[in-house]
């Protein structure tokens, strides 16, 4: 194959958008001396279909068997505790013990000009009286696979997150007066001050 067909290939290769699958996956734990359910894990895999955007399939492959397995593990650690947990009640009570739970659920957000960004939903219970919840987001580049950071696609970083952080304090503010407590503001500015954690995603 020539360098100009194969730069042509690549070129319809990546004006096609990435065609993707969402595949749920659920796990138990139970109880070491009953079927009673101590831990329920649910979570998604994804991947790339089909033999086109191969850089793309591979990344995405990998970032969810590390995700997948992430969450199983977590669940695995807590088996311990739970068991524990579960064996100190007396038979009255285990009938209404609430299984510990983790779920993580994906969405796609974006998918073209050369990006795909998946938001992600995550949800546990691990005790007391409610469960956490949290949003948090993963953004590819789908020529090369790779990872983006929020820095990677600003052409005005600063100005970007300064005017992101005057945006979130007056939009919390006025949406949840009642509730907005005295150090909201120092709260927000520490969240824009340090974007390596900073859970973000494209939508259109």
């Amino acid at each position: 194959m020539s360098k100009a067909t194969e730069e042509k290939k690549n070129e319809v290769i990546l004006s096609q958008v990435p065609k993707m699958k969402f595949t749920s996956v659920m796990e138990e734990i139970t109880d070491k001396n009953s079927d009673a359910t101590l831990i329920t894990v649910e979570c998604e895999k994804v991947e790339i279909l089909g033999e086109d955007h191969q850089e793309l399939s591979k990344a995405v492959s990998e970032w969810s068997k590390n995700e997948y397995e992430q969450i199983i593990d977590e669940a695995y650690d807590m088996k311990d505790f739970v068991q524990e947990e579960y064996d100190g009640l007396t038979d009255e009570q285990k009938k209404d013990f609430y299984p510990y739970s983790s779920e993580s659920r994906f969405y796609l957000t974006r998918n073209d000009c050369g990006l795909l960004s998946i938001k992600e939903y995550g949800y546990s219970y691990m005790g007391g009286a409610h469960g956490n919840y949290g949003y948090f987001g993963t953004t590819f580049d789908t020529s090369t696979g790779d990872i983006l950071k929020i820095e990677d696609i600003l052409t005005d970083e600063r100005g970007f997150f300064d005017k992101a952080t005057e945006y979130c304090i007056e939009k919390i503010s006025a949406e949840y007066a009642d509730d907005v407590f005295s150090g909201l503001e120092d709260s927000i500015r520490d969240k824009f001050s340090n974007t390596e954690y900073l859970p973000w995603y494209l939508n259109a």
